[in-house]
């Protein structure tokens, strides 16, 4: 039964459904339930809080409220609400209550997405991109604080990307930028001291991503590379095309060029020549021959190797150069002794090896062979055309004097015979003594002998010769 204010007839039935005569008359006074209104203040950013202030009206004051099933308050102010629906209930003092609804919204999230692009090489930029949606409004960009738009390019490093809407509601996202190890390149190239048709410009890389290749004044070349004298530039690209270069000046002495000639020896055992002459290559040069230091000309014996060194003391260059000599000139030369005292004996010589005609002198005079000569001492020279000579001494002997000594005995009668007596002295060789046809062989102490021819005889004189037989 709904009641307002005013009056109420009440009337009552009996047990037996009869109805009683007997009237009540009540005054019943209602009272108004309040009216509550809710406001909330506005969420900003996604995932804030709001708060509710509840107000009450048209009921008797001493209002208590509440929040959905939770308790009364006699605070009409709800603080840290998120988004949601809420039921604010007001109870004024006779416990009358009122009730309303209210609605927390709050702006779609800032969703933030940023990427980071590695540099390619090292100390080279990588980049960065981002981009939001939801919040409210135009959202702006920071990255490490500084204001900031999509794509942006940047060195190696951690950056903080910051979307912002016009609310003030942020998205942040950490990117970190990374780099290679740098491309280090090491070349080398050694000078050398002397001539050298090439050398060896040796390189290699470290670092860099992925394989390594090479160019050598911009052709692809490998290591070691043969270059000559010249000036190089090496570069060394990775896979990302990220470089290192490296210039090579190499510098190659001129090639020494030595010209040698030998003079051949014009005797057997003589010096011959060697002159030699070099140029180019570096500095003072200097001269070995059969390693010890020479200048030119230079005499010496057959077969000489010049070797010519540079300032640095390698040998550089050489050139074998030999000396010929003629064979010796080989003299034979033989003496025959003189038969008798104060004739003549005699010498004979010839020669062999050498250059050419012989010519022959005997104690300085030109002579041939053989030669008829008294008994001494000669000494025989053989020259050939270059003038080589060798020498023999010879000594022709003779016999000493062969000395008579005789003496006749007269016979003291006619027809008697007389006798001779006779002697002779010579080397003590033996003496054959031949009278009318005979003769005596006289023995001496060398065991020697000499014959006496007798001729004829006549008036009793004989007349004897010798022989050393």
């Amino acid at each position: 039964m709904r009641v307002g204010n005013g009056q109420i007839v009440i009337t009552s039935t009996g047990i037996n459904g009869c109805p009683s005569t007997s009237r009540v008359h009540v005054t019943v006074t209602v009272n108004q339930n309040p009216t509550v209104t809710a406001t909330n203040t506005p969420i900003l950013c996604n995932g804030n809080t709001s708060d509710i202030t509840a107000t009450a009206v048209n009921g008797t004051p001493g209002y208590q409220y509440k929040l959905n099933a939770g308790s009364y308050q006699p605070s009409n102010i709800f603080t840290n609400n998120l988004v949601g629906i809420y039921t604010v209930t007001v109870s004024d003092a006779n416990t009358c209550t009122g009730s309303t609804t209210l609605n927390i919204v709050e702006p779609t999230s800032i969703t933030l997405t940023a990427n980071a692009t590695d540099a390619l090489c090292n100390a080279a930029n990588g980049s960065l991109t981002f981009n939001a949606t939801g919040g409210t409004g135009i959202i702006s960009y920071t990255v490490n604080g500084n204001t900031q738009t999509s794509p942006f390019s940047t060195v190696a490093g951690t950056y903080t990307i910051v979307a912002t809407d016009v609310n003030g509601c942020t998205a942040s996202s950490i990117q970190t930028i990374n780099e290679p190890s740098t491309v280090v390149l090491t070349t080398s190239a050694t000078n050398p001291l002397c001539y050298l048709p090439d050398v060896s410009l040796t390189f290699s890389a470290t670092g860099g991503t992925g394989i390594i290749n090479y160019t050598v004044n911009g052709n692809s070349e490998v290591s070691p590379y043969a270059a000559v004298a010249g000036t190089y530039t090496i570069v060394a690209t990775d896979a990302n095309g990220c470089s290192a270069s490296d210039i090579q000046i190499i510098t190659i002495p001129s090639l020494i060029t030595l010209t040698a000639s030998s003079t051949d020896a014009l005797c057997n055992a003589a010096n011959g020549s060697l002159t030699f002459n070099a140029m180019a290559g570096t500095g003072l040069l200097s001269y070995t021959v059969n390693g010890l230091p020479q200048t030119s000309p230079c005499n010496g014996k057959p077969v000489f190797i010049l070797l010519l060194p540079q300032i640095s003391m390698v040998v550089l260059t050489s050139s074998i150069q030999t000396i010929n000599e003629p064979t010796p000139v080989v003299l034979t030369a033989s003496a025959t002794n003189a038969l008798c005292n104060a004739a003549n004996g005699s010498l004979t010589f010839s020669a062999t090896g050498g250059t050419g005609l012989f010519t022959f002198t005997v104690n300085g005079n030109t002579q041939t062979s053989p030669f008829a000569t008294v008994a001494g001492t000669y000494t025989i020279v053989a020259t050939d055309i270059n003038g080589c000579t060798t020498s023999s001494i010879q000594t022709i002997n003779e016999p000493t004097p062969l000395v008579l000594t005789a003496s006749a005995t007269n016979a003291l009668c006619n027809a008697a015979n007389g006798s001779l007596t006779f002697s002779a002295n010579r080397r003590n060789r033996p003496i054959y003594l031949y009278g009318e046809w005979q003769y005596t062989n006289i023995t001496f102490c060398n065991g020697s002998r000499y014959l006496y021819h007798c001729c004829h005889r006549h008036q009793w004189l004989y007349y004897f010769f010798y022989s050393n037989h």
